[in-house]
């Protein structure tokens, strides 16, 4: 029998958070810092030294997810991305030229329409998925 509950919770709130495991609350699901803030500083890091720190720390992520041996993950995706993230982002990163900044204003403005379009349809498919499996009513999320 657990006879403080609070205190048991308590210390795995502090050990995740000495672990630098801050959580982002995502729509569809909870995401570490690693999973979020990295792949950002992929994208945007203007300085070779910050790109070189998030490039080992995502071959670190992804290490530690090979090394685990989870059950019905696709493995080969952590390796390819491992490859990836030091191939383009080391050769090609945003302060040689290859920012998102950098990027034609015309051709930005296509990539972000139909990323959009693209992004809504699914959403609104899913939506109707879902109106269909409640029997054609609009469900709505309780409190």
């Amino acid at each position: 029998m657990i006879r403080r509950l609070s205190a048991l919770l308590l210390a795995a709130l502090i050990a995740g958070v000495a672990q630098a495991h801050f959580v982002f609350v995502l729509p569809s699901k909870d995401a570490t810092t690693a999973e979020i803030v990295m792949p950002l500083t992929l994208l945007f890091s203007p300085w070779p030294w910050l790109t070189w720190i998030a490039i080992v720390s995502m071959w670190m992520l992804h290490a530690f997810i090979i090394s685990t041996i989870p059950l019905a993950v696709p493995l080969e995706w952590n390796v390819f991305f491992a490859f990836c993230a030091a191939f383009l982002f080391a050769n090609f990163h945003a302060g040689s030229g290859y920012g998102v900044g950098d990027m034609n204003p015309a051709l930005l403005a296509g990539v972000t329409i139909t990323a959009t379009w693209v992004l809504g349809t699914g959403y609104g498919f899913h939506l109707i998925r879902r109106a269909q499996r409640s029997g054609g009513a609009c469900p709505v999320p309780s409190p």
